[in-house]
């Protein structure tokens, strides 16, 4: 088991993300309770696109972000990745897999060494998902 708290401290702290976007999903519900806002900034979004764009223009202004998502919403957002593929945007997607669904680029599950899971998906300057099963976080 992974704590959400530890989760972001490396993740801001040490990898040095800080700006993230998406609608609030159960399944990551101890990740939106621990966020730190000296840690990070989080932009409640009205849908997963608006949190696309504004991680996107987050990362022209030069900072690292991710998308906060449940896995089934992904489907619905082929234009949005697309564009993050053809334009390299650096972004992570944090998805809570809710259902089981082909993902669009390279993804990794969180396992309870999340420090290598995160470099691993980080240092690669592309778009990653990393995965969030059930009962992993606490």
């Amino acid at each position: 088991m992974v704590k959400a708290k530890d989760f972001w401290k490396y993740l801001c702290d040490g990898l040095d993300y800080r700006l993230f976007a998406g609608v609030p999903c159960l399944g990551l519900n101890s990740l939106y309770k621990t966020m730190n806002k000296d840690m990070l900034h989080y932009m409640p979004s009205v849908n997963e696109r608006i949190a696309f764009g504004i991680v996107s223009g987050g990362w022209l202004a030069g900072f690292k972000g991710g998308v906060l998502l449940p896995a089934s919403f992904l489907a619905g957002l082929k234009n949005e990745i697309q564009l993050i593929k053809d334009f390299n945007i650096p972004m992570l997607l944090i998805v809570y897999e809710d259902v089981k669904v082909t993902y669009p680029f390279w993804h990794k599950e969180l396992s309870e060494d999340f420090k290598k899971d995160l470099d691993k998906l980080t240092g690669r300057g592309k778009p990653s998902i990393l995965l969030i099963k059930e009962g992993i976080l606490k």
